[in-house]
C-alpha cells in the first residue's frame, strides 16, 4: 500500500485510533501488496454521541481501477473492523475479476428452460 490518508467528522483521529486503523487496512489488504494504490479512510458520526459511526474507504488499485464501501457500527474501532473486512473481500474479488476468473456468483451463461 503506497499512501493511507483518514479524515474525520465528528471523529478524533487520535494517535490510538490511527494505529488501530493502520493495523486493520495494513491486515485487509497486505495480500494484495503493490496492487492497492491509495486508501481513503472517512469516518462519520452525527452530532448525537449516541448515533451510529460509518466507516467509508476507498482502495484505488494499481494499475487501474477500484472500489469503495462503508459500514454503520454503534463504535468507531468495530465500523473499521467491519469495513476493513468487506474491503478485503472486495477487493480480492476485484483483482481476481480483472484478472478473467469465473466468478461462482455470476449466473450470466445459465438460462431458464
Amino acid at each position: 500500500m503506497q499512501r493511507l490518508m483518514v479524515f474525520g467528522h465528528n471523529v478524533e483521529v487520535t494517535r490510538d485510533l490511527r494505529a488501530y486503523i493502520d493495523s486493520q487496512v495494513e491486515g485487509a489488504l497486505r495480500p494484495f501488496g503493490k496492487r492497492v494504490g491509495t486508501v481513503c479512510v472517512r469516518l462519520h458520526q452525527a452530532s448525537d454521541p449516541a448515533a451510529p459511526v460509518s466507516c467509508y474507504i476507498r482502495v484505488d488499485l494499481n494499475p487501474s481501477g477500484g472500489l469503495a464501501l462503508g459500514e454503520f457500527a454503534p463504535g468507531t474501532k468495530q465500523a473499521v473492523a467491519a469495513a476493513t473486512r468487506r474491503v478485503g473481500a472486495a477487493v480480492g474479488r476485484e483483482i481476481a475479476r480483472a484478472q478473467g476468473a469465473p466468478n461462482p456468483a455470476d449466473r450470466s451463461h445459465a438460462f431458464l428452460a
